[in-house]
C-alpha cells in the first residue's frame, strides 16, 4: 500500500483518475451486473473489472487494492462509474419535465415557492388540498373548479 504525506499528493492523484475515468467513459460502457456490482473494461478492453458499492466503493484492480484501497481514495474504474451514474442521473432528469413539476407549487399571487398545506376544502364534487403562501400570506388550491352555474342570457 502507497501512503501519501501531502494533501496536495492525493488531490493531484485524485485528480489524475478523474481524468483517466472520463477518457474511459469515451470509449467503453460499463456494463451494469445488479444494482451494486458493475463490470467495467480496462481502458484497451483487454481485462474487466468488477466495481461494487454497498457501504463504499470497491474495485478488483491492481491500482485500488495497491494504492488507493485504506487511502481513501478511488481508482480510475471506481471514478468511471460515479461520473457514468451522475451523466445517466443527469440524462434521466433532462427527460423528465422538471418545470412544469415545479410551476405547480408556485403562489400564483407572487410566485413564490415556499407554500404550505393549509387544510382541505369539502365541496360537492370532493375535497381539495389548500394550500397557504407564507411569503404574501394568499390561500389557493392548486387546481380549482372553474365551473359556474350562471343561467345563459337571453
Amino acid at each position: 500500500m502507497v501512503i501519501y504525506k501531502t494533501n496536495a499528493e492525493l488531490k493531484e492523484f485524485s485528480e489524475q483518475r478523474k481524468e483517466r475515468a472520463a477518457a474511459m467513459l469515451d470509449s467503453i460502457v460499463p456494463e451494469k451486473v445488479d444494482s451494486t456490482t458493475y463490470i467495467v473494461p480496462s481502458s484497451d478492453g483487454s481485462k474487466r473489472y468488477t466495481v461494487s458499492h454497498i457501504d463504499t466503493y470497491s474495485c478488483d484492480c491492481p491500482d485500488f487494492v495497491q494504492r488507493c484501497k485504506g487511502n481513501g481514495l478511488y481508482c480510475k474504474h471506481i471514478q468511471a462509474i460515479i461520473l457514468f451514474n451522475k451523466l445517466k442521473n443527469k440524462v434521466e432528469m433532462d427527460d423528465f419535465d422538471v418545470d412544469s413539476v415545479m410551476d405547480e407549487k408556485l403562489c400564483p399571487k407572487c410566485k413564490s415557492d415556499k407554500i404550505l398545506k393549509f387544510g382541505m376544502r369539502a365541496n360537492k364534487s370532493g375535497t381539495k388540498q389548500r394550500y397557504g403562501c407564507s411569503a404574501c400570506g394568499f390561500h389557493f388550491v392548486l387546481d380549482p373548479l372553474n365551473i359556474r352555474n350562471i343561467p345563459p342570457t337571453s
